[in-house]
């Protein structure tokens, strides 16, 4: 790692930046994702703006996402935050419309950080991309132990045994996807 990408040394954006914009219906919820990427591709910051929500749930995606934007420039690995909040449960959640990948999502920061690590496999120390299917655990968080994998489904977001078949919408990889 070198020296700019240290945690805790800040990493600014350069003025003219590449990125995403990806618009979605969570549960009913009007959102737009955001990304800005260093010349290297590397993400570098995240933010989502939602038209039509209440002021609170507005400021507080803002808020967790100025906060990964924080982390990431100060060399925190996209992982952490995959990690921290995959699966998360809180509103808005449910049917994600927009979505070529994720058909649902638990809380809108599942939403997020599923989008990034299918955008960004390599920041998310994984080799899943939307393609397969299902995304290993495992390939995304090597620290993960167990006998068992377990797996992310790439259409519903749950959890499919043996990278075979997702037990909750029956998707496998090469074949529903």
């Amino acid at each position: 790692m070198d020296e700019n990408k240290t945690i805790g040394a800040h990493r600014a954006l350069p003025s003219v930046r590449k990125g995403f914009t990806h618009k979605v219906t969570i549960g009913g919820h009007k959102v737009s994702l955001r990304t800005c990427e260093y010349e290297d591709r590397t993400l570098g910051s995240v933010e989502i703006d939602m038209s039509g929500a209440s002021v609170s749930l507005g400021a507080m995606a803002r808020a967790t996402t100025t906060a990964i934007t924080i982390g990431l420039q100060r060399g925190v690995p996209l992982s952490i935050f995959v990690d921290a909040f995959t699966s998360t449960k809180c509103d808005p959640c449910g049917r994600v419309t927009g979505s070529d990948h994720i058909e649902d999502c638990t809380s809108l920061l599942d939403y997020v950080v599923r989008e990034l690590a299918i955008r960004y496999p390599d920041q998310a120390n994984g080799q899943g991309s939307a393609d397969i299917g299902v995304v290993s655990l495992q390939a995304l968080f090597p620290a993960l132990t167990g006998d068992a994998e377990q797996a992310l489904c790439a259409r519903c977001g749950k959890h499919a045994v043996d990278n075979h078949k997702c037990h909750n919408c029956g998707a496998q990889p090469d074949c529903d996807i």
